[in-house]
């Protein structure tokens, strides 16, 4: 029997890749669930219209951003929808049209926590991307995985500070920097290992459009100094 692949995107504000994204992702999803945080561009209107999405969230403009909520609520979602494996994409990823061939083979194989993509960053346009940062601009972990849905498949989010970091520096003579705390997303609930697909790719669009990428990421960083109390 083949088994069900959901899809979960998080989305806000992404008209000018949603369509692209959408129909790529309908070659190899079985269905989408997603949520809109509140935009105000048409990106939900297209969401609504598109065949493929059967579960639309949709907040309101202004609303907080709640990433534990928000991702817990799709997985959620896609067990509603009696998913077998899921998919935790962002919308302005464009998976590799030959995974479309592959999926079924690679759900069909056991003890497999989840599997990671090539990243390919496209950088300042869609013709050109960063080859000199690899762990950063070509990466293979990252949050878009491919995995079983197992009934405890959680989100949970958690501040580490880097005691160890700040204690080896003090040992060195040199002065830790002010702010050491960072915010770290995991997934609990799988089990199994996690393969590397080096041959299928993900095109990231995030750094396409240099002006939106510095609005997102001036916007992250509200978001996080808000929620965590912490300097801008």
């Amino acid at each position: 029997m083949r088994k069900k692949l959901v899809a979960t995107i998080w989305v806000k504000n992404e008209i000018r890749i949603i369509q692209s994204f959408l129909d790529r992702a309908a070659e190899w999803a079985d269905e989408i669930v997603a949520l809109d945080n509140g935009s105000t561009d048409g990106t939900c209107e297209v969401l609504q219209c598109h065949p493929t999405v059967t579960k639309l969230f949709r907040d309101q403009p202004g609303t907080p951003v709640n990433e534990k909520r928000i991702r817990n609520l799709l997985l959620d979602a896609a067990r509603e929808q009696k998913a077998d494996w899921v998919m935790i994409i962002d919308a302005d990823e464009i998976l590799d049209r030959r995974f479309a061939e592959r999926r079924d083979d690679l759900m069909a194989q056991k003890n497999v926590a989840w599997y990671h993509f090539l990243e390919i960053t496209l950088w300042r346009s869609h013709k050109y991307f960063r080859t000199d940062k690899p762990e950063e601009y070509m990466r293979l972990p990252g949050t878009c995985r491919l995995m079983p849905l197992t009934p405890t498949l959680r989100w949970d989010f958690r501040a580490t500070n880097h005691w160890k970091r700040r204690l080896r520096m003090r040992l060195r003579g040199q002065a830790p920097p002010k702010q050491t705390t960072t915010f770290a997303s995991q997934l609990y609930g799988s089990a199994g290992e996690v393969v590397y697909l080096t041959d299928l790719v993900r095109l990231h669009y995030h750094f396409a459009d240099r002006e939106l990428a510095w609005t997102k990421h001036l916007r992250y960083g509200l978001y996080e100094a808000v929620a965590h109390r912490i300097p801008l």
